[in-house]
């Protein structure tokens, strides 16, 4: 005996309109559009038979036999179909005469014998669901949540529509930020940093410090301080193009002021070029460039001290070359004119350039080799600076005047600096860098070179001055080396000031600790021999004519 499947669908030969009683219509799902006439009238009737059977309500398995013209025969079966309950839904299985099973036009043929069981077993299973009403009612419960729940996404969904969603969100990254979603429309962006040293230093001198203006004995030291509380506000406004950023510095070794270290505006003019309006550092030495964050030690060297420029108000152009030169080109008010008045500034220039670039590797920041550079990577460059200053009205040096010291210490606008009894209140200032530095394998050194010269000089009054021109040069030198990668960091530096007048030496160890493998959280302890300081700088506790050892243990944090 032979099997096909009828469903009711309207498709092929068989219609609703052929038999109207199955409601969704029926088609035989292959074979049977191979019948002939005289077949199909007969099993039409067979259809029609079972369609009545199914108008009376009957649910049981219900089949009607069937006689072809050629003695062919069999039955057509109501087989209920699993988890649908309508009538209508139901198959209809065809059952010819013959034999064996086989496949044609997808149509399964196969024993007869296994229908009885299967209607059985169809029907069985229609009548438990249909007869559970409380499995019925968890169902429509269940289709009632699931409804709320997509109407509550539905809701959702629109509070975070484009027109609901807030202009900006906050965050840290690198520091608490708040950023727009779109800056085309909110062009507006800030990012807030913090960053706090806290020093103990010490000091105890070997003997007075003598040089031409006298004898001078320095102060002991043994104290607390914190050296640099800044915070930091960067971002951009009105265009993702113009950048801001405002440095506030608050220092107990400063009358515990809080001044407007740093403020300026950057205007991105392509990949390789930024305009920067504002106050900031004059680019005059490398170490100078580099942020008091990152040094080696707990700040700079005493020879950078005694060379570097100081802050200003101009205009910068900066910026890294195609072929990877940086550049930083300045043309500010002055060499050092920080925390100046208007008047006490000259209206001369200073013109001032930086450039370096990296050979071999990728040098990073910092001096530190705390990313640990498997390859060497090597850095080189140069800074050329020229002020020339001019004196007040009265003929008196300006306050712009007073930061170059000569090599013992006196400053150049001193009476008698460069002759006895002359007070120089015009010069010219001409100061060129060299510098080197290396990482590898968690060691890493810095080198770099000063010459200064002091020429062109104009003076109040008295004799000319037996000097014309003054040449000083210096250099220093360190290295580290992390004996833990990324952790622990032991470190030595060489300093040397020469000049007309005199020399003097530094010698420097001590060790770095980081927390976090970065600068955020560092101990820094350092021991420095001084050997008669020919300047003087709050910052890296220097005062004029030290001789002995400088003790300094700092914390470091930052945000």
């Amino acid at each position: 005996m032979a099997v096909v499947t009828i469903t009711p669908r309207s498709q092929g030969m068989l219609t609703s309109q052929s038999f109207p009683n199955l409601g969704a219509g029926v088609y035989m799902q292959c074979g049977l559009m191979k019948l002939d006439f005289g077949r199909t009238a007969v099993l039409a009737v067979a259809l029609v038979a079972v369609s009545f059977l199914l108008a009376t309500g009957e649910t049981a398995a219900q089949a009607v036999n069937y006689q072809l013209g050629d003695g062919a025969g069999g039955t057509i079966y109501q087989q209920p179909q699993p988890n649908v309950f309508h009538k209508a839904s139901s198959r209809y299985i065809y059952q010819d005469a013959g034999s064996g099973s086989d496949t044609r036009n997808g149509v399964t043929i196969g024993d007869s014998s296994q229908l009885p069981e299967i209607v059985e077993a169809n029907k069985a299973t229609e009548s438990r669901q249909m007869a559970d009403p409380a499995k019925e009612s968890a169902r429509s419960a269940e289709n009632m949540r699931i409804e709320a729940l997509e109407e509550k996404i539905e809701e959702l969904e629109g509070m975070f529509d484009e027109e609901n969603l807030p202009a900006y969100s906050a965050d840290y990254k690198k520091g608490f930020r708040i950023t727009p979603r779109d800056k085309k429309k909110t062009p507006f962006e800030l990012k807030i940093n913090g960053r706090l040293q806290f020093r103990w230093s010490g000091f105890q001198g070997d003997q007075p410090f003598t040089n031409r203006a006298g004898t001078i004995e320095p102060p002991s030291r043994n104290g607390f301080e914190v050296e640099r509380g800044r915070l930091e506000f960067k971002g951009y406004a009105i265009d993702p193009r113009l950048k801001y950023y405002f440095n506030l510095d608050a220092d107990t070794d400063d009358n515990h002021s809080v001044i407007f270290h740093d403020f300026w505006f950057d205007y991105d003019l392509g990949e390789t070029a930024t305009l920067r309006i504002g106050k900031a550092k004059v680019p005059g030495s490398y170490e100078w460039l580099e942020s008091s964050t990152t040094t080696r030690f707990a700040d700079r060297s005493l020879s950078t001290t005694y060379f570097r420029a100081d802050r200003s108000v101009g205009a910068w152009l900066l910026g890294t070359t195609d072929r990877g030169l940086y550049y930083q080109l300045a043309v500010t008010n002055g060499f050092v004119t920080t925390d100046l008045e208007p008047d006490q500034v000259d209206d001369n220039f200073a013109y001032t350039g930086l450039f370096y670039i990296d050979p071999i590797g990728e040098f990073g920041s910092g001096h530190s080799d705390l990313t640990y550079h498997e390859k060497p990577a090597i850095r080189i460059g140069t800074s050329l600076s020229y002020a020339n200053t001019n004196p007040q009205d009265d003929g008196s040096p300006t306050p712009e005047q007073n930061f170059p010291r000569v090599s013992d210490g006196i400053r150049l606008t001193d009476t008698g600096a460069v002759s006895p009894g002359v007070t120089v209140n015009d010069f010219d200032h001409f100061l060129v860098s060299g510098f080197l530095s290396g990482k590898w394998r968690g060691f890493s050194f810095n080198a770099e070179y000063y010459a200064r010269w002091l020429d062109n000089f104009d003076t109040i009054e008295g004799p000319a001055p037996a000097i014309n021109e003054l040449f000083d040069s210096g250099f220093y030198a360190d290295v580290g080396y992390f004996l833990v990668p990324g952790v622990f960091e032991v470190n030595g530096r060489i300093s040397q000031i020469d000049g007309l007048f005199g020399d003097s030496w530094e010698y420097a160890a001590g060790f770095n600790w980081f927390h976090n493998e970065s600068h955020k959280s560092k101990v820094t302890f350092d021991a420095t021999v001084l050997d008669g300081s020919p300047t003087s700088s709050s910052s890296p506790n220097f005062e004029l004519g030290q001789d002995g050892i400088l003790y300094r243990l700092q914390y470091q944090i930052a945000f």
